[in-house]
């Protein structure tokens, strides 16, 4: 029984050899469900608790928008099956695109993680450009527009901000 056991193992991971991509893509899957789960807590009480829910719920929407690109960078690099090495290419991305796009990953809620100045083509993004852009959730997004700004989200954010008669840094702003 016990050699059965040490060859199905061994045949599953001379398939996991053969296959990378397939390997990472699980990964990345099992990765950003993981996030999800965690991000679920980000109505804690618990500031710290909170604050990784956060980050888990960026991370989650980072790795679902961007799974092809870091499949092929991963591939490129050459990063391999191992879960440690998948993880940490991961990580360290998601911590580089954090770092690039100036969020705060010690926000209490989704939209306080944006930066205070806005990107330069705020005006020609509608919502979903947006929300890809800071690995935010549209929903989360999209509810805060309503909220905050009085308006249903249609359009690009520089319509947005027209019809409530502001610049589009302005309507940044509010929304922030």
């Amino acid at each position: 029984m016990l050699a059965l056991a040490l060859i199905c193992q061994a045949w599953a991971g001379a398939d996991q050899a053969m296959d990378p991509a397939a390997c990472q893509s699980r990964l990345i899957d099992r990765m950003a469900a993981s996030c999800k789960f965690k991000s679920r807590m980000r109505h804690s009480d618990i500031p710290v608790i909170r604050n990784a829910a956060i980050r888990s719920c960026l991370k989650n929407t980072f790795i679902g928008n961007h799974k092809d690109q870091l499949m092929a960078e991963m591939a490129a690099a050459d990063i391999g099956t191992r879960d440690y090495k998948i993880r940490y290419y991961l990580n360290n991305r998601f911590l580089a695109y954090a770092s690039e796009r100036g969020l705060n990953l010690n926000a209490s809620e989704p939209m306080a993680a944006l930066p205070h100045a806005p990107p330069a083509d705020l005006a020609q993004m509608d919502l979903a450009a947006f929300c890809r852009y800071f690995s935010l959730p549209e929903n989360v997004v999209a509810q805060k527009i309503e909220e905050t700004a009085r308006i249903v989200p249609e359009g690009t954010i520089g319509q947005m901000a027209r019809a409530k008669r502001l610049r589009p840094e302005e309507f940044y702003q509010i929304i922030h």
